[in-house]
């Protein structure tokens, strides 16, 4: 066919190209911000933001806050030793967000709840290793009684310290004394003894409690001095809560936080949970929450791999990405993790082209095929060989897939 035949090939070959990047579907913006695509009227749900440089991280977290709190919505951020993290929401936000860490260590949950709240939230914190029964909620409120019979505010840290051996002795004394009446101390006599056979479960928990919080507990001194912050106190002054939970394995304290969201929750405040560098299953509670499917909490997963916090349950990754309204990807270390990554993303109809030239009597040939297949919209080694400032961001609501290096 000779020159007439290369142009008419030509022109099918970019047909075809151009109809393979029609299907692919791919958004190429130039550099961009990355606050743009985060609209500060757009409703919170989850989120997920993977891989790439800590900053790009920072400040996707930041502007998602900023919406939270423009919806109405309380941030609160939970991160392990995320220094960096820290000191970049304090130059973003200033004093408009608590700090919890260890060089600031002024966290009480319980400062405030009254003492059915107060014991609701240690029953409901205490891992199956406690084997807590409902009787314990007696000896909590006994507790909770005598400590505000002695005029003392119930804390966390009066519990951590409490005497629990010499304190029915004590109640005795503060009678005699008339410091408490005869009505006061049998009431709280009673609590204490319908609770008792549950105080060895109670005395492990606050153990355990100790051993994974102290570092961010608040002392009596610091309460008394009203230095102190937990998610209602940073609430009253229109403050976010950031809080250093150490390690990801602290369950008990962990469960702790978490029941103070849900405190939050019942009095009628909607939360954006953050988890950076937190794996989301690492106990029953948090993944209670990875499942909840109401608007009162929304969840915002971030780090350099968030498939690798799933620890390997891929049935929970795949269905919290599809309740996510926004998933930022950028490059991954892990090519396993790439391949999910490219699997979520999704797949898309490709056709490729094959032109074959024959000789056959009197001439040349030129034989056309085309074949269809699904193929990947971004490959796996496409996500791995993206810069620290490459993005994907896949919207659920538009069907955006965009693609861009952010500046």
């Amino acid at each position: 066919m000779g020159l007439l035949g290369d142009i008419i090939n030509s022109i099918e070959v970019s047909r075809v190209q151009k109809s393979n990047l029609i299907n692919q579907g791919i958004t190429r913006y130039k550099p961009s911000q990355i606050e743009a695509f985060f609209e500060m009227n757009e409703p919170i749900e989850n989120m997920a933001f993977s891989g790439g440089a800590e900053v790009l991280r920072a400040r996707a977290i930041v502007r998602c806050m900023a919406i939270a709190i423009n919806n109405q919505y309380m941030p609160l951020i939970l991160h392990c030793g995320d220094t960096g993290l820290e000191q970049f929401l304090w130059s973003e936000m200033g004093d408009r967000i608590g700090f919890v860490n260890p060089r600031v260590p002024i966290y009480d949950p319980f400062l405030g709840k009254d003492k059915k709240e107060f014991s609701r939230m240690i029953f409901d914190s205490a891992t199956k290793n406690y084997r807590l029964k409902a009787d314990a909620k007696y000896y909590v409120e006994g507790v909770f009684e005598y400590l505000q019979s002695r005029n003392a505010l119930p804390c966390l840290d009066m519990f951590l310290t409490c005497p629990h051996m010499e304190l029915l002795n004590k109640i005795g004394e503060a009678e005699k004394k008339k410091i408490i009446t005869t009505e006061q101390a049998g009431r709280i006599t009673s609590l204490l003894i319908q609770g008792k056979s549950q105080l060895p479960d109670i005395e492990n928990f606050f153990s355990a409690l100790e051993h994974q919080g102290k570092n961010i507990f608040a002392s009596a001194q610091s309460v008394n001095a009203r230095r102190v912050v937990n998610m209602e106190i940073a609430d009253r002054y229109d403050k976010a809560l950031m809080i250093d939970v150490l390690m990801d394995n602290n369950e008990v304290l962990i469960n702790v936080i978490l029941n103070e969201v849900e405190y939050m929750i019942s009095k009628g405040r909607r939360i954006l949970l953050v988890l950076d560098g937190i794996s989301p299953v690492a106990s029953d509670m948090l993944k209670k929450f990875l499942n909840r499917n109401d608007s009162t909490c929304s969840m915002l997963l971030s780090g350099e791999d968030v498939f690798s916090l799933f620890e390997g349950e891929e049935r929970s990754f795949y269905s919290f990405l599809g309740k996510c309204s926004k998933v930022v990807i950028s490059n991954h270390a892990s090519a396993y993790s790439c391949d999910k990554w490219s699997d979520y993303i999704g797949t898309y109809e490709k056709q490729d082209i094959t032109i074959s030239n024959s000789s056959h009597t009197g001439g040349w040939g030129t034989s056309t095929s085309f074949r269809t297949k699904r193929d990947r919209i971004i490959k796996p080694e496409e996500i791995r060989c993206m810069g620290g400032m490459d993005v994907c961001v896949k919207s659920k609501y538009s069907g955006e897939i965009a693609v861009t290096t952010i500046i």
